[in-house]
């Protein structure tokens, strides 16, 4: 009796209709990003969707105001564009010869920024920097007449033209910021919804110090709302894993990933990828991937084409 007792409570212990599951896993990702070998584009991309979200040509848009930033600006400093606070009054003839140039940090510190705390009674001169041809795209009075969280009042001329314009700048509570164009006197539809991007592949204005120098680079900025990254010189990629996320420190400064990721050769005249250089990625979502440069031309060996290998980590 106890012996058929025993085969019952092994078999009751077993469901046939049980299905086997096997543990979650990832794939590993190679992604192509076309900036161009001129690098005339910015690439929007989105890790949870292992995708670009949207591409723009650079000269598109000249400043973006932040969502949610206590009335912050930012510049495309893509374009290697640049501010003064001046003096002058706003129907003043504007001589830029002792101009005091101002450039974002960009790290996307508010304390960095060229346009810092904006005050309504000042007059900014914003030199919008170089086209994709390296020809300049002018140079503008900028005064910020209204601020609301709705919209910015601007009052805007060419400096040599007196083509005085006052409009209202609508700002999109979708996105991380509102980019608005001199050129077109409008918000242009670039970037993605705030959580609908992660990178920003773009060139951006670097400053380096001792002496002061700013320089275009060309690398990657984060969605510093959304996403923060760990930067890892010391494993191997394929080593980094989930159960290694407790090692990292996750930061949220613009330019984590950066350029320097990549060197270049005066001999050769060639960029290459340096291979001890890896980035843990945390999303708005809380998911985390590893990622890793593998090259920066594409298969007919132009420029401009970052290639990366990205791979989500599973529990």
């Amino acid at each position: 009796m106890k012996r058929i007792l025993y085969i019952i409570l092994i078999f009751s212990a077993c469901d046939p209709g049980e299905i086997p599951i096997n543990p979650p896993t990832s794939e590993l990702l190679i992604e192509t990003i076309p900036l161009e070998p001129n690098y005339q584009n910015q690439v929007f991309y989105d890790l949870s969707q292992s995708s670009i979200s949207s591409i723009n040509t650079k000269s598109e848009w000249d400043i973006g105001i932040l969502l949610d930033s206590n009335f912050k600006i930012i510049l495309n400093s893509a374009n290697f564009s640049k501010v003064w606070v001046s003096d002058y009054n706003f129907n003043d003839s504007v001589d830029i010869a002792n101009a005091q140039w101002s450039w974002d940090a960009p790290s996307g510190n508010y304390d960095s920024l060229a346009f810092q705390s904006i005050d309504t009674s000042k007059v900014y001169i914003l030199d919008r920097g170089l086209n994709i041809n390296g020809s300049s795209m002018g140079i503008y009075k900028v005064q910020f007449l209204e601020l609301n969280t709705s919209f910015f009042r601007v009052k805007t001329s060419q400096i040599e033209l007196f083509n005085d314009t006052i409009l209202d700048i609508t700002l999109d509570q979708n996105k991380l910021f509102t980019p608005f164009s001199f050129s077109s006197l409008k918000v242009v539809n670039i970037s993605p919804e705030i959580n609908n991007w992660d990178l920003l592949f773009t060139q951006y204005t670097r400053l380096f110090t001792n002496p002061q120098i700013e320089y275009l680079v060309t690398g990657v900025l984060i969605n510093d709302k959304t996403t923060q990254v760990a930067v890892d010189t010391i494993n191997d990629f394929n080593q980094i894993n989930y159960s290694s996320l407790s090692d990292y420190q996750f930061l949220s400064q613009r330019d984590i990933i950066g350029y320097n990721w990549k060197e270049f050769n005066f001999e050769t005249n060639l960029y290459s990828v340096k291979d001890n250089i890896n980035f843990v990625i945390r999303d708005f979502e809380g998911k985390y991937y590893k990622m890793r440069f593998i090259d920066f031309y594409n298969s007919q060996g132009l420029k401009g084409y970052p290639k990366f290998e990205l791979e989500e980590l599973i529990p």
